[in-house]
């Protein structure tokens, strides 16, 4: 493999061009503290570059070193709310306190990226986790999505998804 960046000079336009680094999946795992089966479910996306080279996995350094930092803040976004682990909130409550709309929130619940607790049946409302609907706010404020924009992206999905 190659170690830096390789760099080649154009004759004809006399300007130096960096190629795209390549890493192997074991030295991004490691160097970027990352799970292999998520950079191999990226690849096989499409979401980052890369694929098998004489048998071995590669993938840009550029789109892993992106990845991590992503990761870092889907971690840090998760431990501002974790103290709202597993406490039940109605979907109309969780709307006015957390200025989402409910359908939404009622439609990430169906989609699974947000947890019921207890489902609404006969009159009775449905109980999602608050750690989850305070993650989607934070995802709205960090990723500034706009009306119709999907906040859960999948570098931002909950683990469990």
């Amino acid at each position: 493999h190659l170690d830096g960046y390789v760099r080649c000079t154009l004759a004809s336009e006399r300007k130096v061009m960096t190629v795209e680094t390549y890493i192997t999946l074991q030295e991004a795992t490691q160097k970027y503290n990352l799970h292999a089966q998520l950079l191999t479910r990226f690849i096989a996306d499409g979401k980052i570059r890369g694929g098998k080279l004489n048998g071995t996995f590669v993938l840009s350094e550029k789109d892993a070193r992106q990845v991590a930092k992503q990761q870092a803040t889907k971690e840090d976004l998760r431990s501002k709310v974790v103290h709202l682990e597993g406490r039940p909130i109605g979907v109309r409550e969780a709307s006015r306190k957390y200025s989402l709309n409910s359908g939404t929130i009622s439609r990430w619940a169906k989609l699974g990226y947000i947890r019921v607790l207890s489902s609404g049946t006969r009159g009775q409302k449905t109980l999602v986790d608050e750690s989850d609907v305070a993650y989607a706010k934070e995802l709205t404020k960090v990723q500034q999505t706009g009306q119709g924009k999907d906040v859960f992206t999948p570098e931002f999905a909950p683990d469990w998804f």
